[in-house]
C-alpha cells in the first residue's frame, strides 16, 4: 500500500507540477518577448517548436526542471585520483553549443529541437512526455487564440522561483491581457 501511495504521489507531482511549470514559464517568456506572442499568432504550426525551446535550460532557466544534481557514487571512476568523499555534481544540460547553437536563446526556426534532455533518457525518460507536450501545446494554442497584449501585471512580479532541488516554478506569474 506505501508502495502504491508513494507511485500515485509521483505521478501527481510528475504530471501536475512539471506541465503547470512549463506553461507559467512559457507564459513568461511570451510576456518577456512579445513578439514571440505574434509570430506564434501568425505561424500557429511553431508552437510544437516553442513548447520544445521552453522546456530547454537557459540563462536564467526558465523551464519546469532544475539543473540537474546528481550524486555520483563510485568515487573510483569519478576522476583519475579518487575523490575524498562522493561529491555533488551539478549537470548543466544541453549547454552544448555544437548541438545546440545559441542554447539561450528562443530559436522557433532551430531544427529537431526535441534532442534536449528535459524528459529524460533512455530507461529514465518520462511516460508522461507526449502528454505534457500536448497539454502544452494545447494550452499556448488556446491562450494565444483568446488573449491578446498579454504582458506582466504592473508591480506584481519578480519572476521568483519556489526554492527547490526537484523542480523549478515560478512562486507566482501575474499576468494582464485583453481578450481576443
Amino acid at each position: 500500500m506505501a508502495e502504491m501511495l508513494s507511485i500515485l504521489q509521483q505521478i501527481l507531482v510528475a504530471g501536475n507540477e512539471t506541465t503547470t511549470n512549463l506553461i507559467a514559464s512559457g507564459m513568461m517568456i511570451l510576456v518577456q518577448r512579445p513578439e514571440l506572442q505574434e509570430r506564434l499568432r501568425a505561424e500557429p504550426d511553431r508552437i510544437p517548436t516553442f513548447v520544445e525551446e521552453a522546456l530547454q535550460p537557459r540563462i536564467p532557466r526558465p523551464g519546469p526542471l532544475p539543473p540537474g544534481r546528481r550524486r555520483y557514487r563510485n568515487r573510483r571512476h569519478a576522476h583519475p585520483r579518487r575523490l575524498p568523499h562522493p561529491p555533488l555534481l551539478r549537470l548543466r544540460l544541453n549547454r552544448d553549443e555544437a548541438e545546440f547553437p545559441h542554447a539561450d536563446e528562443i530559436d522557433l526556426d532551430r531544427e529537431a529541437p526535441e534532442g534536449h534532455l528535459a524528459f529524460g533518457r533512455g530507461i529514465h525518460y518520462c511516460l508522461g512526455a507526449a502528454l505534457a507536450r500536448l497539454e502544452a501545446r494545447i494550452a499556448f494554442t488556446l491562450l494565444l487564440q483568446r488573449l491578446r497584449a498579454i504582458r506582466a501585471a504592473e508591480g506584481k512580479n519578480d519572476y521568483t522561483h519556489v526554492p527547490s532541488v526537484i523542480l523549478r516554478g515560478l512562486k507566482a506569474l501575474y499576468l494582464e491581457f485583453e481578450p481576443a
